[in-house]
């Protein structure tokens, strides 16, 4: 036989190779595969977690710092409804009660997010508008926070690169409903051992003109299974925000900001009913 004639340690790398599990599929994989597995993870039915957003200038000094107790609830599009979220804020102390809630639907649905704050000061409720929600204040927006659908983006695997056992794959997402802010999306996957440990770590984000306005990086913590933001770096170029003063987007600390959401002692599947995102919730204390 001819095979006979092949020294044992060809055939041992032959076999090695046929059941090797990530460079022989990685080119392979298309980006639906890489989105389904990746990116829609078990988040649990809820989440309890202490969070501080942090704001530096281009030389690294914090310009803002606020602290809260944070509540979110899965809805997972049913009747049009993505997820709800609460804020408490907790400090520093001259913003203790100003507190924060936000509504999402699905893109598709074309049903505008809903936001409110609560101002301990003047004892109010406001509604916050969709154009305050989309400038770059935040870092992220409601648009940003909201668990996409699948047909909410046209997906297409823009390369794939391995390093250390590690997989990245780079996808570019087009939405396909124009309440989009965005033209386009460029998220990075990582995944190790299996499509269970593959996760969201990185997202470019481009305007209708196809200008890069800032980028995010994404780090995890697991729960019971679920899946938990450890921290969200979010760079943003301030020449790119036509909401900010012309006059300060030239400054030269105040081109680039960074924003940093860490989270921290998350809990998950705590309970949280309806009645918890509410309006008239927003003026209680945080428990």
């Amino acid at each position: 036989m001819i095979m006979s004639k092949i020294p044992d340690f060809l055939l041992i790398v032959f076999i090695a190779s046929l059941l090797w599990p990530i460079s022989g599929q990685a080119q392979e994989v298309d980006a639906l595969t890489v989105v389904n597995q990746c990116y829609y993870k078990n988040w649990g039915e809820d989440q309890r977690t202490n969070l501080v957003f942090t704001m530096r200038n281009k030389a690294g000094k914090v310009t803002k710092r606020r602290t809260y107790k944070r509540l979110w609830k899965d809805y997972r599009g049913d009747g049009d409804l993505v997820s709800k979220l609460m804020l408490f804020t907790t400090g520093p102390p001259e913003f203790f009660g100003n507190n924060f809630l936000r509504v999402t639907y699905t893109l598709g649905s074309q049903k505008p997010r809903e936001a409110w704050i609560y101002l301990r000061k003047f004892q109010s409720v406001q509604r916050v508008s969709v154009r305050e929600e989309n400038n770059l204040n935040w870092g992220l927006n409601s648009e940003d926070l909201t668990i996409r659908q699948i047909n909410e983006d046209t997906h297409s695997l823009l390369g794939t690169d391995q390093k250390g056992g590690k997989i990245a794959y780079r996808v570019k997402s087009v939405p396909t409903v124009s309440s989009s802010i965005y033209g386009h999306i460029i998220s990075t996957f990582e995944k190790q051992d299996s499509w269970d440990d593959c996760a969201l770590i990185a997202r470019e984000y481009y305007n209708k003109k196809g200008d890069l306005i800032k980028r995010a990086s994404f780090s995890w913590q697991q729960v019971d299974d679920a899946w938990v933001y450890d921290a969200i770096v979010i760079t943003i170029d301030r020449m790119k925000d036509k909401d900010f003063p012309e006059e300060k987007r030239r400054h030269k600390d105040t081109d680039i900001i960074v924003i940093t959401y860490q989270f921290s002692e998350p809990e998950v599947n705590v309970g949280l009913k309806d009645r918890d995102f509410t309006a008239r919730s927003l003026r209680r204390r945080v428990r």
